[in-house]
């Protein structure tokens, strides 16, 4: 029986103040900017009862969504709005806002563009009677004269060549050790690296490279 519960919690007025700013603020995130929360504790016999109420109010929604990027790639993607996780009427959710970054952020990386990450963008918000007209852009000091946005943050990487690296036969040793001759066999950009006695061709393995 002495196992079975948890331990008693010493009431903290200061903890139950910080649970109601917590409270608050995630009902912000998710689009309720009015949102008001009261802790209210009960006393009795040396417990007491925490009761928060939560007033969240009436919700901010999007009411136009813009995506203002310098490059036709980033903006193909970020307009995408079959995929994009922002639409109109939906609650102002900073949760799914930073989803959107990290989808975009996402998408430019398999594409090759290894420099970005979902902290090159922002939203810009306006709002007006709980409608919010939200932009999405570059962060501005990315957008400011001097800047060689193009040679850094939009330079895309390519494979240059591909290697094949052939383990040495386990059973090929002499004293215990492998033997470390081997042969370099090259086709273009591709090169195969492995024991003299060929376990497979060059070409084999290129037909069965998706990597180019």
């Amino acid at each position: 029986l002495k196992k079975i519960g948890k331990a008693p919690v010493i009431l903290d007025p200061t903890l139950t103040s910080v649970s109601a700013k917590q409270l608050q603020l995630y009902c912000i995130n998710k689009g309720y900017m009015n949102a008001q929360v009261d802790a209210e504790i009960q006393k009795l016999n040396k417990k007491a009862r925490l009761i928060y109420s939560i007033d969240a109010g009436k919700p901010y929604v999007v009411d136009q969504y813009q995506v203002q990027v310098p490059d036709s790639v980033l903006e193909n993607i970020a307009g995408d709005s079959v995929r994009s996780y922002v639409n109109r009427k939906m609650n102002f959710d900073v949760d799914v806002l930073n989803a959107e970054r990290d989808r975009i952020a996402s998408r430019m990386r398999e594409l090759g563009y290894y420099n970005f990450n979902r902290d090159l963008l922002e939203y810009v918000a306006d709002s007006a009677d709980h409608k919010i007209n939200v932009s999405l852009g570059l962060k501005e000091y990315l957008t400011q004269p001097g800047q060689n946005t193009g040679e850094t943050i939009f330079k895309k990487f390519f494979v240059n060549n591909v290697t094949y690296r052939i383990l040495q036969p386990a059973a090929n040793t002499v004293d215990g050790d492998l033997q470390t001759v081997s042969d370099t066999v090259t086709a273009g950009r591709y090169t195969m690296i492995g024991p003299v006695e060929h376990i497979m061709t060059l070409s084999s393995l290129i037909s069965n490279t998706y990597i180019e």
